[in-house]
């Protein structure tokens, strides 16, 4: 039996490791994939908590000021500013807006405002709205643990 041949050109040179995986780092101020998608998620569900006050506001004959007497309504773009800011932060979530835990802190302020001149009209959907307002506050608090480290 004839040895094997020893040239260089029968050898394999060994492959070179694959490349690391690009990751795009995040700045400091987004939120992790998870804490948006659960900030949108509140912010959805205070959307739909307001057509919740809105029905039970036209069912009990309770107006909200926002609302007006049903024979009297404010003017349509007034009767929508609750929903604004809701609307907006499922908006910069599904965006990946820079900043949201502070957007949602200022969208809650807006909120509590709102609340704020139901109190002594309605007081009980008042409470309502400001329980809206505190679950996107308590929201928004907690995002700002769930900022990127990359």
């Amino acid at each position: 039996m004839e040895p094997a041949p020893t040239s260089i050109a029968h050898r394999r040179a060994p492959r070179p490791p694959p490349p690391p995986p690009v990751t795009v780092p995040r700045p400091r101020s987004q939120l992790t994939p998870g804490w948006r998608t659960v900030t949108g998620i509140v912010w959805g569900l205070a959307f739909v908590a307001f057509v919740a006050v809105w029905k039970t506001s036209r069912e009990l004959g309770l107006n909200t000021w926002w609302l007006g007497p049903f024979g009297d309504p404010v003017f349509p773009l007034i009767s929508m500013l609750p929903f604004s800011a809701p609307l907006l932060m499922v908006l910069f979530s599904v965006n990946n807006a820079k900043g949201l835990p502070w957007l949602g802190l200022g969208a809650a302020a807006v909120t509590a405002v709102i609340a704020a001149f139901d109190i002594a009209k309605v007081p009980r959907l008042g409470l309502v709205e400001l329980t809206i307002a505190g679950a996107g506050a308590l929201t928004a608090i907690a995002g700002l643990s769930g900022r990127s480290t990359a």
